[in-house]
């Protein structure tokens, strides 16, 4: 049959595995350090694994394929549970799988804010002697930019979107607020001292390349300038903006766009609340950087 499935570049994968842990029905493995396609009838099509990946690889294609099996994937599934069970190594957030906070035997390694996870609580009763400090977190990440948009988890979710800061601001933060929402958190860019936008991304940049990186930030200044200078047309500086990061060598322009910061619209004119917001590869790795306009 015709159907809609994934097509992985294996020039364009970097290896990280980010797309194979976000499989749900395990139709991804790593081979060869390489992310392949393993089964046809294991792909659903829903494409979970395209917003983990980091440099653009995978992609959607029309081919013949075989019907997806969901049978097959459960199957699947249980045989990984119950592999599961076994003594692991590594960290917990390389499994695409839901967990309970409790402590788990294994080595950690890296940021599992990259990995998507479920978490499970068993229901407590409301009242204001549940016990204070026990986590309501019922997935990961929360980073805004992390989160994919087609997560499972928000099927009929109540969203709870908070500021980085309230966490800290507000002592009772999770049982009066995340207890039984899916949450979202805005958080600040932070850089480097040279001006990148810290990512954990940056890890896949080869040394020449960290050097071209800083296109980005350098773009973000200029735009900043020129609307500081008064400059309020959009396409101006979001094409002195695109024409500064085109002559990097390394760098290849994904976008540069001007858009309410509300309703993510294109906007011709710069004002308050404008958004402007750009993607690069540099290299095979895709980063990302914007700013705000405020105070006008």
């Amino acid at each position: 049959m015709i159907r809609k499935i994934i097509q992985i570049d294996t020039d364009k994968c970097n290896g990280c595995g980010a797309c194979a842990n976000a499989c749900h029905e395990g139709a991804i493995a790593m081979v060869n350090g390489k992310a392949k396609l393993m089964r046809d009838d294991y792909c659903d099509g829903f494409g979970d694994c395209l917003p983990h990946c980091p440099t653009g690889a995978i992609t959607f294609v029309e081919r013949e394929a075989a019907a997806y099996d969901e049978k097959a994937v459960e199957e699947n599934k249980r045989q990984k549970a119950a592999a599961a069970q076994k003594p692991l190594g590594g960290c917990p957030g390389s499994a695409a799988r839901s967990m309970f906070h409790q402590p788990v035997p294994q080595m950690h390694h890296g940021c599992p804010g990259s990995q998507m996870r479920q978490m499970q609580h068993k229901p407590e009763p409301a009242g204001e002697d549940m016990p204070a400090l026990r986590s309501q977190l019922s997935q990961w990440p929360v980073q805004i930019k992390l989160v994919p948009v087609n997560a499972p988890y928000f099927d009929g979710a109540k969203l709870l979107i908070a500021a980085d800061c309230t966490a800290y601001a507000y002592a009772n933060f999770h049982q009066k607020f995340i207890r039984g929402h899916i949450t979202l958190v805005g958080c600040p860019i932070v850089r480097e001292p040279d001006g990148l936008a810290k990512s954990s991304r940056n890890t896949y940049l080869s040394k020449e390349e960290r050097r071209a990186a800083l296109v980005l930030s350098q773009a973000v200044a200029l735009g900043e300038d020129l609307v500081a200078s008064g400059e309020t047309d959009a396409r101006s500086i979001v094409t002195a903006m695109t024409d500064h990061i085109a002559a990097e060598p390394l760098a290849r322009v994904d976008y540069v766009s001007a858009v309410d910061g509300e309703t993510m619209e294109p906007v011709d004119q710069i004002r308050e609340g404008v958004l402007v917001a750009l993607a690069v590869y540099i290299g095979k790795t895709r980063l990302i950087d914007n700013f705000l306009v405020e105070g006008r």
